[in-house]
């Protein structure tokens, strides 16, 4: 019995190990910052064409700017040294 649960916390630490590693190497991470850049240009550019309100000037621009900072580290750095999404 105590062999099974020894096991079951290799098994269950190695499973943790192998979610890092399989992070380490998304796609997401493999983009260049200046592929990214674009992207957050154009996803600040379009966000609102398809919307019927007006919450005044570039509020969903800022709104768009605002979630791209906090999805990763990474994205943040990249948000804040856009500044054309601000």
């Amino acid at each position: 019995r105590v062999a099974v649960e020894l096991l079951a916390e290799e098994t269950q630490s190695l499973t943790g190990l192998v979610d890092e590693i399989k992070s380490l190497i998304s796609p997401r991470r493999r983009l260049p910052p200046e592929l990214l850049m674009e992207i957050f240009n154009y996803a600040c550019a379009r966000e609102g064409w398809d919307r019927d309100w007006d919450w005044g000037p570039n509020s969903l621009r800022s709104d768009t700017s605002h979630v791209l900072t906090h999805v990763c580290s990474g994205w943040r750095q990249i948000a804040l040294s856009c500044p054309a999404i601000w």
